[in-house]
């Protein structure tokens, strides 16, 4: 194709892209609610606002009135001068403001991180846009303000300090981040198998600055992902391990004594339950596949699955590193995949909700851009089926619901559509990562 061809078709789906997430925005519900409104207001409101403290439209948070907070510091740091408005629905006008700029810095830098050649990045960043803005993830991250568009944002310029060989930086983002939902800890493991010890050293000193902020002005013991004391007398369990941790017990279902009667999810499903509607996290899907189909043996399918792709990653991963050395472009292409690797690993396999898929961003414009410039018109066309797949086939809800006289969201989730989404992008992703491995070195 010539460059105006590839101009033409970048412009037109950043504009595609733009128009669907402006129409989302638009026809969002009256008092959108997501996770971000579920933890507020924090128990330092109390003190400085009592006004936001006794909101009314706080009353349905978990921790309304209650001197606690739901996640981790990094949040209530960084959102502070938040608790100063006096509603949610202050808070939520302006964070659409600010988390908008923060999606336009997110998607140019993301442009960076993928494009190799700087005459490609207008038309690299006319793409990424578009896919970006195609995505229901990011607009229901935008929508609910989660500050998963915090995270997502740090995730994509530790790739690109990354790639630039600025390790110490990159351990920065990354280590307070953690301190949100925990699981970016997995990248500490990866800056030590990549022998990047300035990168662990700085993840450590901001994770303790975190750390120490947080128990300065909060109290860490107010914690509920930090406390087992606190999260039981919310939930009535240890809160995150309960939920993440799969014990290594068979899957029943039954209904729980006193409780609903639809079944309940025990052993290896514990804490799954039919009624979810938003879960999209590995070991949720096939406890829900279990559940329609009793004679799958969850437990064996999720180790067995999560053992061949981190074998298939550990192999590539080993003989990378056993390279005589990368050129430049092995090198980004390498960190690009690990990082997204790490995250889907990390992110995805335990728990997740719909929204958490922003975090697929990365991988998908990634390989998009990779394969585009290689000609690999078969592999681009399975990673149009897994972005289909990831993004609820690309029709608005009500529209596709409609046309095939089914709740198109319920079918979605109950079959775990995503699911073979995720399984083909991760899939992808690995056969590019190994590629990096198995091509002889320039002599």
């Amino acid at each position: 194709m010539t460059s105006r061809t590839v101009a033409a078709l970048t412009t037109t789906l950043a504009l595609c892209g733009a128009l669907r997430f402006g129409i989302a925005v638009h026809h969002m519900p009256h008092g959108a609610r997501g996770d971000y409104a579920a933890t507020l207001p924090g128990a330092y409101v109390k003190a400085i606002n009592p006004v936001l403290w006794d909101s009314p439209d706080l009353q349905n948070s978990y921790v309304y009135h209650r001197d606690l907070y739901v996640y981790g510091p990094a949040q209530y740091l960084l959102l502070y001068p938040t608790a100063f408005l006096d509603s949610y629905a202050q808070i939520a006008n302006v964070l659409g403001y600010v988390y908008g700029v923060l999606l336009a810095v997110t998607i140019a830098v993301l442009a960076r991180v993928i494009v190799d050649r700087r005459v490609w990045y207008l038309a690299a960043l006319g793409g990424v846009a578009g896919i970006v803005l195609l995505f229901p993830p990011t607009y229901q991250a935008y929508i609910q303000r989660e500050f998963e568009v915090v995270a997502l944002l740090c995730l994509v310029l530790a790739t690109y300090l990354l790639i630039a060989r600025r390790e110490g930086w990159a351990g920065t983002l990354l280590g307070f981040i953690t301190w949100f939902k925990l699981w970016p800890v997995a990248f500490a493991a990866y800056f030590l198998a990549k022998r990047q010890y300035r990168a662990v050293a700085a993840f450590v000193a901001a994770s303790c600055l975190t750390l120490g902020l947080g128990q300065l002005v909060f109290g860490l013991d107010r914690f509920m992902v930090l406390s087992p004391s606190a999260a039981s007398s919310v939930y009535g369990s240890r809160f995150i391990l309960a939920s993440l941790v799969p014990p290594l017990e068979s899957a029943t279902f039954a209904a729980q004594a006193g409780g609903p009667p639809s079944p309940h999810g025990q052993g290896f499903c514990g804490t799954w339950y039919p009624s979810e509607q938003t879960a999209v996290g590995v070991r949720w899907a096939i406890c829900r596949l279990a559940y329609s189909n009793r004679w799958l043996p969850a437990p064996e399918v999720f180790y067995a699955m999560t053992i061949v792709l981190a074998l298939a990653a550990l192999c590539a991963f080993i003989r990378i590193q056993r390279k005589d050395g990368l050129t430049e472009s092995e090198h980004r292409w390498s960190t690009i995949w690990e990082m997204s690797l790490v995250t889907m690993g990390a992110a995805l396999m335990l728990s997740a909700h719909y929204y958490y898929f922003v975090f697929l961003i990365l991988p998908l414009t990634a390989m998009a851009y990779h394969l585009a410039r290689g000609g690999q018109m078969i592999k681009l066309a399975a990673l149009g089926g897994a972005y289909c797949l990831l993004s609820v086939f690309l029709i608005p809800l009500s529209l596709g619901s409609s046309l095939l006289g089914i709740d198109l969201w319920r079918f979605y989730v109950e079959h775990a559509v995503y699911l073979y989404g995720e399984i083909i992008l991760v899939t992808l992703v690995l056969w590019e990562y190994t590629a990096i491995g198995l091509r002889e070195s320039p002599q």
